[in-house]
């Protein structure tokens, strides 16, 4: 799969690490993922990406219940794990995100789920990724957890609100990490805000749903809370469709865009941030996700969210945005 990234010419990569299927029997456990990550690090390294590595997941030893994934009970459990990490991987790691949309409950099941509480985790790991990055003289830039853009519900907080509670509990102290933001569009151009509601359409109606206001509305928070120095990372963008996959979609806005739309969209994001000068504040974009759709069954059987975002079709091959990215990138 590389190889296929290589054919984008992406400077950077995002390697997730499943900290729960690494460790699975205690700290310092080593199951067989551990050789199947220091490969593909290699393959990664040979082909010169820039590699952010994101940790979530904690095991079930490490955590007080083993209901969905959360985050474990005591952060320095965590900032052992990413020592460890670091032993073997560090050389070819360059960034590395503190856990996955944290204000979101099937991610942080098991712990009082608000900023200030994530920046307990986030203080151990970023202890431990300087203090080996300084040892070694190899730089690695510390992002904070991309955010889900969401409302408050049973299941969520408000992505805004998280991310002031972060900095009520002192993230603006930290002045060399990015902040991770997860900038989604649904089936909104990537150029519109918030918002013209179409009748009898939804995810259209809120400012959670527009990439530029998700950019837009973070970058004020950080601003007002003297962080404006920090970059915004996004570690996950993009627009999803069901298109060309020949199977239903999991959610009804997959079904305003096609492929050629879902190309088009992205494309222009990428303009808009990059080339605009109105956005330089904003650093590495990750584009999710290249090979969702591959896994298998995880179109034909779970219609899973997650592949309509993919570059490639259940059968390997190429969606427009596949080749989009390549002749855009490519020069």
């Amino acid at each position: 799969m590389l190889q296929r990234a290589e054919q984008l010419h992406v400077g950077w990569i995002k390697v997730q690490f499943p900290w729960d299927e690494m460790e699975p029997d205690g700290s310092g456990s080593q199951s067989v993922h551990w050789r199947e990550l220091e490969l593909y690090m290699q393959d990664a390294l040979q082909y010169g990406f820039q590699v952010m590595v994101s940790v979530t997941k904690a095991p079930d030893w490490a955590r007080p219940t083993n209901q969905d994934n959360g985050p474990p009970s005591d952060p320095q459990y965590l900032a052992n794990f990413l020592t460890h990490v670091l032993s073997r991987f560090g050389p070819a790691i360059d960034a590395i995100e503190i856990w996955n949309e944290p204000n979101l409950l099937r991610e942080w099941t098991g712990a009082p789920m608000n900023g200030a509480e994530y920046m307990r985790l986030f203080d151990a790991g970023y202890q431990a990724i300087t203090t080996w990055s300084r040892d070694n003289n190899h730089p690695i830039r510390v992002v904070t957890a991309g955010l889900a853009p969401t409302g408050n519900s049973e299941w969520s907080v408000d992505d805004r609100v998280f991310l002031q509670q972060m900095y009520q509990a002192g993230l603006a102290r930290y002045s060399d990490v990015a902040v991770g933001i997860h900038p989604y569009g649904w089936g909104n151009a990537p150029d519109t805000h918030c918002c013209n509601p179409v009748d009898g359409r939804n995810w259209d109606d809120d400012p959670h749903f527009f990439f530029l206001d998700n950019i837009e509305t973070y970058r004020q928070i950080m601003v007002n809370a003297g962080h404006s120095g920090a970059q915004l990372w996004a570690t996950e963008f993009g627009w999803a469709t069901y298109d060309g996959f020949g199977y239903p979609p999991p959610q009804p806005f997959f079904d305003y865009l096609n492929e050629n739309l879902q190309a088009h969209y992205t494309i222009k994001a990428l303009d808009i941030i990059q080339n605009s000068g109105n956005y330089p504040y904003v650093g590495t974009m990750i584009l999710w996700n290249l090979n969702f759709a591959t896994i298998p069954g995880a179109v034909s059987e779970r219609q899973e969210e997650q592949a309509g975002y993919s570059l490639l079709r259940p059968d390997y091959s190429e969606r427009p945005l596949y080749w989009a990215l390549a002749n855009a990138l490519g020069g």
